[in-house]
C-alpha cells in the first residue's frame, strides 16, 4: 500500500461517537468517517466522508474502484498539494501549502460531546472554501449510503454561528450540526459511486459503496480565520462553549463512555462487552488516578466507577450473572461463563487502589458488598448457565465457547474449553477471597492450592493464577506459604512456550493446531483467532505476574530454571514496536504469532492498553505490598 494508508487515527467522544481514518486521508474501511456511532448505541455511520476545495483546488482525496482497479482522486502528488500530517492527543491535523497561503484541517473531540471539524486559513487574501458532506445514514456494519436532506436552518441568513440537521429521507435517522463561521448552503444532489475500501476486501467483506450528497456548503476564510462544524446526535450539546476540546488526556480515555457510563471494547467495530468492560476498568481507573494526581480528581472517577459498576451489577440482581454483550434497544447476549467474575475482578482492583489512596472510594465496600455476595451466591446455587461448583470447590465450565477464547466456525467452538479452566477458577478464588476479607474471615486457602493445579499445557491461561490482584499464588505467598519455585517454574514455562514482545501466543507453536497468522476471510480468521496469534492483554497479565516474581526475588534468592533471569530481562512493547501500532498511542487487539508480529484485528482495543496500564501502576504504587500487609498483620480494612 501507499505510505500512510495503513497508519490510522482515532478521535472519540464520551457519548459513544467516533471519527476514524488514515493519515493519507483515504478511507480504506467502511468504518472510516468523521462522525459514527459505536456498536450497541447509535450504531450509525453518519458523516462518512468529505470533499473540500480551496479556491477551486480539490484537496481531500478519495479512493474509488475504476475500470482498471483502485483510483485515487484527486491525487495530491500529481497536483502538488500533498498535505503534511500530524497526529496528537488533540486529534489529527492536515496542512496544505498552497500558492496563496496555508490551509489546515483538524478533527477533534468536542465539548461536552460530539466531533469537531475545524478549517483554518493563513494567507494574505481571503479564500473560498467549499465543503461537500457525504452522510451515509446507514448501519455502522453495513454498506450503501442513504438519501438525506438538510433542514431546520436557512444558512444564507445566518451570521457567525448556526445550527441545522441532517435527516435521512426515511425519517429514521438524524444528526445535528453546529456551525461557527458564515456558511452558505447550496442544493446539489449527487451520488458518488464505487468508493473503495481495500481493508474490507482483505477481510473478506464487500468493499464498494455508493454515497449520496444533497449539496454543499461554502464559506469565505480570511487570514488567520477558523471555521468549525460540530457533529452530534444531541442538539443540546451545542448550548455550551468552547466547541472543540483542547484538553489533552491519556489515549486510554478514548474508550470511556458516559451517559450511561461504559467502556468501548475496541474501535472501530466493537461496542460494550461485559468481559472486556471489567478486564479494562482497572486500567482506565489507574490512568485516571495517575492523571489527576491520585486524589485531586478522585471524586469524578468515583462517580463514573459507581455508575458503571451499578449499571452492569443490576444484571446480577435480576439474572444472577452478567451478559457478554449489550446491544441496541436494551437487548443482550448471554454467552459468557466469566463476565460476572470479571465484574468481581474490577471490584477487587478498586479495593486494592483504595489501599493506596484513602481518598479513593471510601464507601466501596458499603455500596458493593451486597452485589459481590449476590454474584457468589448465584454461582453456588447453580443459577449461572455455564458454571457449576464441584464438590472440590472448583468451578466447572459447561459451555464450550463461553470463555474469552470463544470463536466459532459454523456454530462449532474452534477452541472448546470445558472443565476447570485456570482463569475462571483464579477469578472465582479472588471473588471468594475479597468476600472473606470484607467479612474479616480469611480462610479456605486449601482451595488456592487446588486451583494452582489447573493447567492447559498448550495454552497460556494459567498466567491468571499469578497475575490478578488476589491470585491464588499471591494470597498463599502473603499468608506465609513458599510458592516461589512454582511461580518461577510457571513463568519460565510461559516464557518458553508463549512469550513474544507484544504479548502471549494463544497456543504453543509446538501444537499441531498452531496457526501463526491471522488474516483472510471471516471463517479463516475465526479458525485462527485463538490458535496461535498473540493477544496484547495477556502481555499485561504476564507483566503483572513477573513483577511478583521480581518482588519475591528481592526478599530471598530462588532458582528453578535458567530461564528465570530471561523472564525478568525480556523487554515487552519496546518503543520500536509501539511506533508500529496502527493508531499511535493505542495497542491493537492481536498480532501475528511470529516476527514481525503484524498488528491484526481492531487497531485500538481497550483491554490491550488497559491491562498494561494496570500492571505498571500496580508496580509503581506497590499495591502488592499493601495487600500483603492485610494477611501479615491479620488486619482487615
Amino acid at each position: 500500500m501507499t505510505r500512510g494508508w495503513d497508519s490510522e487515527w482515532l478521535v472519540s467522544d464520551p457519548q459513544g461517537a467516533f471519527a476514524m481514518g488514515t493519515a493519507a486521508g483515504l478511507r480504506t474501511r467502511k468504518y472510516h468517517g468523521f462522525y459514527l456511532g459505536i456498536a450497541g448505541r447509535s450504531q450509525t455511520a453518519f458523516l462518512a466522508d468529505l470533499e473540500f476545495e480551496c479556491d477551486g483546488v480539490a484537496l481531500w482525496p478519495h479512493l474509488y474502484w475504476g475500470p482498471q482497479g483502485p483510483l485515487k482522486n484527486p491525487n495530491p502528488e500529481e497536483i502538488g498539494t500533498s498535505p503534511r500530517f500530524r497526529g496528537s492527543r488533540q486529534g489529527p491535523r492536515w496542512t496544505w501549502k498552497l500558492p496563496s497561503g496555508q490551509l489546515s484541517f483538524r478533527v477533534a473531540p468536542a465539548h461536552p460531546g460530539g466531533i469537531a471539524l475545524c478549517w483554518q486559513w493563513t494567507g494574505a487574501e481571503a479564500v473560498r472554501l467549499k465543503v461537500r458532506g457525504f452522510w451515509a445514514m446507514r448501519d455502522l456494519h453495513a454498506l450503501g449510503g442513504k438519501t438525506w436532506v438538510w433542514r431546520n436552518l436557512d444558512l444564507s441568513q445566518m451570521s457567525e454561528t448556526g445550527q441545522g440537521s441532517i435527516l435521512s429521507e426515511s425519517g429514521r435517522c438524524e444528526s445535528f450540526c453546529f456551525f461557527r463561521g458564515r456558511w452558505e448552503w447550496f442544493d446539489d444532489s449527487q451520488w458518488y459511486q464505487k468508493f473503495y475500501y481495500p481493508i474490507e476486501l482483505e477481510r473478506g467483506y464487500p468493499s464498494q459503496e455508493d454515497l449520496y450528497s444533497a449539496g454543499y456548503f461554502v464559506t469565505q476564510l480570511k487570514s488567520n480565520h477558523a471555521c468549525e462544524w460540530v457533529l452530534s446526535v444531541d442538539p443540546g450539546f451545542f448550548d455550551s462553549s468552547p466547541i472543540s476540546s483542547e484538553k489533552v488526556r491519556h489515549r486510554i480515555f478514548d474508550f470511556q463512555l458516559k451517559n450511561p457510563a461504559g467502556i468501548v471494547a475496541g474501535f472501530p467495530w466493537f461496542g460494550e462487552w461485559g468481559r472486556d468492560t471489567f478486564v479494562s476498568l482497572p486500567g482506565l481507573v489507574a490512568a485516571w488516578i495517575e492523571e489527576s494526581g491520585k486524589s485531586r480528581d478522585a471524586r469524578s472517577a468515583e462517580i463514573w466507577v459507581r455508575e458503571i459498576m451499578l449499571r452492569w451489577g443490576a444484571w446480577i440482581e435480576t439474572h444472577g450473572c452478567l451478559p457478554n454483550v449489550l446491544e441496541t434497544e436494551g437487548r443482550a447476549q448471554w454467552e459468557s461463563c466469566d463476565a460476572t467474575l470479571w465484574w468481581c475482578h474490577s471490584l477487587t482492583s478498586l479495593w486494592s487502589y483504595s489501599l493506596i489512596n484513602e481518598n479513593f472510594y471510601p464507601s466501596l465496600q458499603r455500596e458493593f458488598q451486597f452485589l459481590l455476595d449476590a454474584a457468589i451466591d448465584s454461582i453456588r446455587r447453580g443459577f449461572h448457565p455455564f458454571l457449576k461448583v464441584l464438590d472440590s470447590g472448583l468451578l466447572e465450565v459447561t459451555g464450550a465457547h463461553t470463555s474469552w477464547m470463544d470463536a466459532r466456525v459454523q456454530g462449532q467452538a474452534v477452541t472448546p474449553r470445558l472443565g476447570c479452566l485456570p482463569e475462571v477458577n483464579a477469578l472465582w478464588f479472588q471473588a471468594l477471597m475479597l468476600q472473606r476479607i470484607w467479612r474479616k474471615d480469611i480462610h479456605g486457602l486449601d482451595l488456592a492450592k487446588k486451583i494452582l493445579d489447573c493447567r492447559e499445557d498448550s495454552r497460556p491461561n494459567f498466567v491468571f493464577l499469578h497475575s490478578i490482584p488476589l491470585a491464588p499464588s499471591f494470597v498463599l505467598n502473603a499468608a506465609g506459604e513458599d510458592i516461589s519455585q512454582g511461580l518461577e517454574a510457571d513463568l519460565s514455562l510461559l516464557f518458553q512456550r508463549f512469550w513474544t514482545p507484544v504479548g502471549l501466543r494463544t497456543l504453543s507453536s509446538q501444537d499441531p493446531q498452531y496457526r501463526s497468522q491471522y488474516f483472510g476471510h471471516p471463517t479463516e480468521r475465526d479458525a485462527a483467532y485463538h490458535q496461535g496469534p498473540v493477544w496484547a492483554w495477556l502481555g499485561g497479565q504476564f507483566q503483572a505476574a513477573r513483577d511478583r516474581l521480581s518482588r519475591i526475588r528481592k526478599s530471598k534468592p530462588i532458582g528453578v530454571t535458567g530461564a528465570a533471569p530471561a523472564v525478568l530481562r525480556a523487554k515487552m512493547l519496546p518503543p520500536t514496536i509501539l511506533r508500529q501500532m496502527p493508531i499511535l498511542g493505542h495497542i491493537a487487539e492481536l498480532f501475528d504469532g511470529m516476527p514481525p508480529f503484524v498488528p491484526r484485528g481492531a487497531p485500538a482495543q481497550a483491554w490491550s492498553s488497559a491491562c498494561w496500564k494496570e500492571a505498571l501502576m500496580r508496580r509503581e504504587w506497590k499495591v502488592d505490598d499493601k495487600m500483603a500487609e492485610i494477611f501479615k498483620r491479620g488486619m482487615i480494612r
